[in-house]
């Protein structure tokens, strides 16, 4: 268990709490360890050093990349679930390749509990050591294969991504007469989805052989198969080179075509993102309007979602530059972005799509008697939450940044702050140093987030977002009152 307050009362209990009336208050929520630094790390016989922020799927299951202490042949990395197993480890044969793992560098892990990985391998006699895996350590593709078009082999394959029906797609850099590579997307079938030198949309133009990026964010893929992806393209007559596209060949957007709302052009894109129901978002450069504004984030439906010069929420300010966004299976977007500042010189915020100020530099940051001062990229599940990191001005211990979620019915609370004392896996009570999330590290249910230990260490935790019983503030107190609320650990002195 964790080391926030843990509520131990029965529904009898919580019928009295009617009687108390008060203020709403949100109850505290319950912290569990997930692996830590010490643990024994699956069956390799050695412990867990270090981890990457690891993943949360809506099934509630966890997987992460860890580093070990080393075993007698030096190996000291792998891939690991929640639940104590080894997904693959250093030193274990890399599928049919002839070759053993090295390093583990990137990860995607989906609903069904499926993990694919991308990894660094030994070398083979053509210098060959780059692959995509399954998480059964079959070869899903690997430096020096065939690609899809002939006589090209894959140079450099990407991070292969998954769906909740355990398809597979990834983009690949290929061989092709120096200087010019080619590129391609593919399934984990081996079916080529689109290759260099395809049409591109409905432009009228070509992908470029090499053409098919990443634009600042990886290939896309949803539970229905639908694919969205950035390219770049022979050029138009008025230049335009630029693009997202669906791998079926419709067009998402182009460079010179219509922005949203703004009456400017698409001039370059930023990060996307594809949620199930087919909706995308992105960030993108328009050409100027008569104010210099030209940024802004918008939808493949035309929406403009936000955009430069324009109010930011209810910050009485305007936009100057923007993150990269987040997409629910709603609709629903999130983004972080920076704007003018205000008259104490605060100049940056989270902001939902629909004009909602989420966070504000200067405002109160919940539960921890301070302000905020920064914020890191949000995300946003499908239920409305958004999960954040934050820093805030100092304690009277100079603690100075936590972990937060916003709920829509609650508003921001924090669920851990620099110098909370955490309860690790192994028991161990660790204060917690510094906070980091993935934005795969977040479900509907929670968060799964990474710890540094002021003693030295790191650990993996797990975080409801929903309080466990909302209760009116005078109701927690009519519990602590009849003995019926513990604290499992307090959060740190301030004495």
């Amino acid at each position: 268990m964790n080391t926030k307050t843990h509520l131990v009362a029965g529904l009898s209990a919580i019928a009295l709490i009617a009687m108390a009336g008060g203020v709403a208050a949100a109850a505290p929520v319950t912290i569990t360890g997930i692996a830590t630094s010490g643990e024994q790390a699956g069956d390799t016989g050695q412990t867990f050093t270090n981890f990457n922020n690891p993943y949360l799927n809506e099934a509630g299951q966890t997987a992460f990349i860890a580093q070990t202490t080393p075993d007698a042949d030096g190996n000291n990395g792998g891939i690991f679930r929640g639940d104590g197993t080894t997904v693959a480890f250093d030193g274990q044969a890399a599928g049919d390749t002839g070759e053993t793992f090295t390093v583990f560098r990137a990860m995607d892990f989906n609903d069904s509990g499926e993990i694919t990985f991308l990894a660094t391998t030994t070398d083979n006699l053509s210098s060959n050591d780059q692959g995509s895996f399954r998480q059964d350590g079959s070869t899903i593709a690997f430096q020096g294969q065939l690609a899809g078009n002939p006589g090209e082999r894959i140079l450099a394959p990407a991070n292969p991504i998954l769906n909740d029906q355990g398809d597979i797609a990834y983009s690949v850099l290929t061989s092709r007469a120096f200087p010019n590579f080619g590129s391609g997307i593919f399934l984990g079938d081996g079916t080529t989805v689109v290759l260099g030198d395809d049409p591109a949309g409905d432009t009228g133009e070509f992908l470029l052989g090499n053409g098919i990026v990443s634009f600042g964010s990886p290939l896309q893929l949803n539970n229905a198969g639908q694919i969205a992806f950035g390219g770049l393209t022979t050029p138009d007559a008025g230049g335009n080179d630029s693009g997202y596209f669906f791998a079926d060949g419709t067009t998402i957007a182009f460079e010179g075509r219509a922005a949203g709302d703004t009456g400017e052009t698409f001039q370059s894109f930023e990060a996307i993102d594809l949620n199930e129901a087919g909706q995308v978002v992105f960030g993108a450069n328009t050409t100027p309007d008569a104010d210099g504004d030209n940024s802004g984030i918008f939808m493949a439906d035309g929406t403009t979602v936000a955009f430069e010069g324009r109010a930011a929420g209810s910050s009485g300010e305007t936009y100057t530059f923007f993150f990269d966004p987040d997409l629910n299976n709603q609709g629903e977007v999130v983004f972080r972005a920076f704007t003018t500042p205000d008259a104490d010189g605060n100049n940056s915020g989270l902001f939902l799509g629909d004009g909602t100020t989420i966070a504000f530099e200067g405002d109160a940051a919940q539960g921890t008697g301070q302000t905020f001062t920064n914020f890191s990229d949000p995300t946003l599940n499908n239920i409305g939450q958004v999960v954040f990191t934050a820093g805030t001005t100092p304690d009277v211990d100079g603690n100075r940044s936590g972990l937060f979620v916003f709920d829509p019915m609650d508003g921001i609370r924090n669920l851990v702050f620099q110098g909370d004392v955490l309860t690790d896996s192994l028991g161990i009570a660790r204060t917690v140093l510094a906070i980091s999330f993935d934005p795969d590290g977040v479900s509907d249910n929670g968060v799964a987030f990474r710890a540094l230990y002021a003693g030295g260490g790191s650990g993996l935790f797990f975080a409801p977002l929903t309080s466990e019983i909302p209760l009116p503030a005078a109701g927690w107190a009519f519990l602590a009152g009849l003995g019926l609320m513990r604290t499992v650990r307090g959060r740190r002195s301030t004495s």
